[in-house]
Order: structure tokens, then C-alpha cells, then sequence
């Protein structure tokens, strides 16, 4: 019974393979959509504002040949702009079949639309952008980011036609959109594709610093003020404060309070008209105050005989 379901199974094989062979033996049409690539360009120069990109080339031919033409083509067509500083330039384009033997060479070309293409030369500028990711990110309940977002490479080269470079600012990513964020994570992203523009690097590293958002209090934080006169002193009441952060369980975990400040500015002092003076706090990166307690000090001046 086995035997007999093998040898079915061979012939029914053998019989979709010869029924595939056959068919593509056969002549079909097709249409091909091909985006042009511009060939001998005057140096220093690239074409601008052609009036297609794309073009649609319907081919006839042998269905193996058109198979393989689908899947392994290289995918442009080739245009010869005539190294010639034209003001305008405008080309039939099925004059340029020799320029793509890869396609002529087993297919017979039918019909190109559109069948001319127009466009102008412009210099070819550089410019050092810095590459902004374009970010969508959603954390886990108590989860956020704890410092600054990584960009590697931080910039790239830009080059293309010199006006449309030289109105560039930044160059984005493609859009990263990431769920359920609760740990560091590195993502290779792609530059975002901008036409008539080429990039030195073609991806950047994007690396997210996610941690738990906890809180931690620091006690009997002492307050200094600063610029005082020579001959003045400032006596704070108090003079220590407690203060609560908030940031990532990593950060607060190795932070003490030796690299926390609270300075008052003696001209606040004597600027207020309220009899006391709000302190202002100096604290690590990537730490968010949440309050301070007493927010408020008195004080008292002293003036000091010469």
C-alpha cells in the first residue's frame, strides 16, 4: 500500500513539473515597473526634478525568461544623460533598450510609458546632518526611559543636489515603533529614504535606556548660599532640607546625596520681600525632583563692622 502511494506521488511530481516546463516554454507579456537609474552624468553634477521616476515597460517572451527576469533582475533601467550641461534635457526612452541588455537580451521590449522623460542637472552638495530617530514607544506600567536616546552613528553624510541638501536640518529614521518596553534595548534602524538623496551610512543603532521609575528620599541636605558680600553673612532657617526623586531603579540605586546641591544666591535675598527664600536644587541627570521639604527658608542677615 505504501509502495503504491509513493509511486502515485512520483507520478503526480513528475506530471506538475512537465506541465510547468511546458507551460513556461511558452511566449507571455508582462508589464515590469522599473525605476531609472541615470547613467554617464557630467562629474560633479546629478540629474534633478525628472518628470519620472518609474517607468512601466511592457516585455514579451519565453515564461522562463520572464520568471527569471521578475525575481532576479537587477531592477533598473539604465539612462544615458549625455554628459552635456543642457538647461533641460528630454530623452525617448525606449532609444536606451541597448543600454539594458540584461532585459533585452531574452525579452523583447513592447511598450514603455511613459515613453520620454524630462530633467536638469543641478551640483552635487554635502552636508554632516545628525540623524533624529523617529520613535514610537510604549512602556510597561511603571516603566520609562532614564536618559537621553543613543544615535549610532550621531550623524552621517549627505549628498544629492545642493539646494535640497542645503535645506536639510537633520536626516530621520524610518519609524520605530516598539510595545511593552521594560528593559535597555538596542535596534538597528533604517535611515528614512528621501529620492535624489545618498547617505554614507544607511542605518543607525538606536539604543533606549528603559528602567522601573522608582522614588527615593535624601535627608538633612545641607543648604549653602552663594555670592555673599565680604562683609555679610546669611544664616538659613533651616539650613537643611529633605528632597524627594524620582528616576530609574538603576540610577537612584547608586545615587547618594554627595551628588545633590542646594544653593540660595545672596541677591535673591535681598531681592525678596517676603522674609524668605526658596533653595534651588542642583541634581544628577535623568532624576526628576518630586518635592522639597520645607520649600520654603527663613533667614537672617548679618552685616559685619570694618
Amino acid at each position: 500500500m505504501k509502495k503504491n502511494l509513493y509511486v502515485i506521488f512520483l507520478s503526480i511530481t513528475f506530471s506538475v513539473i512537465l506541465w510547468v516546463s511546458v507551460s513556461l516554454s511558452n511566449d507571455y507579456s508582462t508589464n515590469l515597473q522599473l525605476p531609472i537609474k541615470f547613467i554617464n552624468l557630467p562629474e560633479g553634477y546629478v540629474p534633478v526634478s525628472p518628470s519620472s521616476d518609474k517607468i512601466n515597460v511592457k516585455v514579451r517572451g519565453k515564461g522562463w525568461n520572464l520568471l527569471t527576469t521578475k525575481i532576479t533582475s537587477q531592477n533598473d533601467y539604465n539612462v544615458d544623460a549625455g554628459n552635456e550641461l543642457k538647461k533641460k534635457q528630454i530623452l525617448n526612452l525606449q532609444s536606451f533598450a541597448a543600454d539594458n541588455t540584461w532585459l533585452t537580451s531574452k525579452l523583447q521590449i513592447l511598450e514603455i510609458t511613459p515613453d520620454t522623460i524630462s530633467f536638469s542637472f543641478e551640483k552635487i552638495g554635502y552636508n554632516k546632518l545628525k540623524i533624529v530617530p523617529h520613535l514610537q514607544l510604549e512602556f510597561k506600567t511603571g516603566y520609562s526611559l532614564v536618559s537621553d536616546v543613543i544615535v549610532m552613528p550621531e550623524s552621517t553624510v549627505v549628498s544629492g543636489p545642493i539646494q535640497k541638501v542645503s535645506a536639510l536640518v537633520d536626516i530621520p529614521t524610518e519609524l520605530l515603533h516598539i510595545k511593552d518596553l521594560s528593559d535597555k534595548i538596542e535596534k538597528i534602524v533604517e535611515l528614512k529614504n528621501i529620492p535624489g538623496l545618498n547617505y554614507e551610512d544607511q542605518s543607525a543603532t538606536v539604543i533606549l535606556n528603559v528602567q522601573r521609575i522608582v522614588e527615593k528620599s535624601f535627608d538633612e541636605i545641607n543648604v549653602r548660599v552663594i555670592d555673599i558680600p565680604a562683609d555679610r553673612d546669611v544664616i538659613l532657617l533651616p539650613n537643611k532640607i529633605n528632597i524627594l526623586l524620582r528616576g530609574g531603579i538603576d540610577v537612584l540605586g547608586k545615587l547618594d546625596k554627595t551628588k545633590i546641591a542646594a544653593v540660595v544666591n545672596y541677591r535673591d535675598v535681598v531681592l525678596d520681600t517676603i522674609g524668605n527664600v526658596t533653595p534651588r536644587l542642583i541634581i544628577p541627570d535623568n532624576t526628576k525632583l518630586v518635592y522639597i521639604k520645607p520649600e520654603n527658608l527663613k533667614y537672617v542677615i548679618k552685616k559685619f563692622n570694618k
